[in-house]
């Protein structure tokens, strides 16, 4: 192997093992927020995806988090019962029910927890150049797009792991 080869290769191993860290401070972030929250793991997310795109129906929702319809009603009645989402006919359609969520609740939720880690995030990205980071946004969207596509070549388990 040329010197070059091996450069890429231990630059690939060296992003391989930040990628995993980085995986790992994601979940143990996520599911401490939660836990002080009183939500789990799924209930953040499907917040987080009706958060950042704005009401959607059930089906939206299932959709992007992937899940089972099933799954996903159970995850929007837990949320509606702690007061994190509300149900609302649509006012264009009204055999349309959109889930939204309540902001007071998503308010506190960046007061407390995003803020502050954004605060951290924008010390790191002062050590970068505008075109670094512009080269980091493209590999974080192309790393996870890789990921949503592999969530949705797994194959479907019962909670065994079998299939």
């Amino acid at each position: 192997m040329s010197t070059c080869e091996d450069e890429r290769a231990e630059a690939i191993r060296r992003l391989t093992l930040a990628g995993r860290r980085l995986s790992d401070a994601t979940v143990l972030f996520h599911t401490k927020m939660a836990d002080g929250f009183g939500l789990g793991a799924s209930e953040t997310k499907a917040l987080g995806f009706v958060q950042r795109f704005g009401p959607m129906t059930h089906g939206e929702l299932t959709e992007r988090v992937g899940l089972k319809p099933a799954s996903v009603t159970n995850i929007i009645d837990r949320l509606e019962e702690k007061g994190w989402l509300v149900r609302r006919r649509s006012q264009q359609d009204a055999r349309r029910v959109l889930l939204s969520v309540v902001p007071e609740k998503v308010e506190t939720l960046h007061r407390e927890i995003f803020a502050p880690f954004m605060e951290r995030l924008d010390g790191v990205y002062a050590e970068f150049g505008t075109d670094e980071l512009r080269t980091i946004a493209r590999a974080f969207d192309a790393i996870a797009a890789a990921q949503e596509d592999a969530a949705r070549d797994l194959p479907e388990r019962d909670a065994g792991g079998s299939r």
